[in-house]
């Protein structure tokens, strides 16, 4: 599968925290401890760092531009929590800049028909902690536990 590298969905830029450890940059803060424990969103803290705004109408141009041009079928894409933050809360239609912190290699599905999306799938991580569920029973091609033949197949 070929792959882009789309530069507007790289993560939030926080300002003159880039490169810092996250340590220094909440140790001494109390307002940035509180928000981490509390599991809000601190990048527009930074100096010179990127509004949950600013990061939506970065994000979600693009990734409806890239569902535009793959058309039908399967598209991927690799991110960061905030820029799945920002275009799911778009879809869902939550402002909250960070209303979820994703895992670690997580899926995150939105169906997209026509100018409607709807997240099928949120922040999915069955196949890191059940990966015999995707795994096609031997001689099948077909997803473990279902009837289905070879893909193209149907049912059977």
């Amino acid at each position: 599968m070929p792959a882009d590298v789309e530069d507007d969905l790289g993560e939030v830029f926080v300002g003159k925290w880039e490169g810092m450890r996250f340590e220094d940059i909440v140790s001494g803060d109390e307002e940035l401890a509180r928000r981490f424990r509390e599991q809000e969103a601190m990048f527009s803290m930074s100096p010179g760092g990127e509004t949950g705004d600013e990061l939506r109408a970065r994000v979600v141009p693009t990734v409806e531009r890239a569902i535009k041009r793959a058309g039908h079928g399967a598209l991927i894409i690799v991110t960061h929590g905030g820029v799945i933050n920002a275009y799911l809360g778009h879809v869902m239609g939550i402002d909250q800049d960070m209303f979820f912190l994703p895992d670690n290699a997580s899926i995150s599905t939105v169906l997209a028909e026509g100018t409607s999306r709807r997240v099928k799938f949120l922040n999915d991580v069955r196949h890191l902690t059940d990966p015999a569920v995707f795994t096609p029973p031997a001689g099948t091609g077909a997803p473990a536990g279902t009837k289905e033949g070879p893909a193209g197949a149907g049912p059977s």
